[in-house]
């Protein structure tokens, strides 16, 4: 079963090319995992400070396994610094589709 993982962030005024920079390190690094599909990064056309990456995994045990990797982690905690809340982080099913069992 795929799952989509979407995170949400809002960046402080003036670091989201910073953000951006990061977000490519954090893309290139989930290309080498095992499960990561594909993803993309939107920014809100009514506010350019809101931005929401969408990645899609083959299984929610590949995505788990990789949202606690200290590789992602390190990361994570340099992004976490350029925002003014913290990132909402929300896994998507299918319809119809059931985490029973994973």
């Amino acid at each position: 079963m795929t799952i989509k993982v979407t995170m949400t962030r809002q960046v402080t005024p003036g670091l989201a090319y910073e953000l951006y920079e990061l977000l490519v390190e954090l893309r290139s690094r989930a290309l080498k995992r095992p499960g990561y599909l594909s993803g993309e990064t939107l920014v809100l056309a009514s506010d350019p400070g809101f931005h929401m990456v969408i990645s899609n995994w083959s299984s929610l045990r590949e995505w788990r396994d990789w949202e606690s990797h200290t590789e992602r982690l390190e990361v994570i905690r340099r992004i976490d610094t350029l925002l003014t809340a913290p990132a909402k982080t929300q896994v998507w099913l299918e319809r119809g589709e059931s985490l029973s069992g994973v």
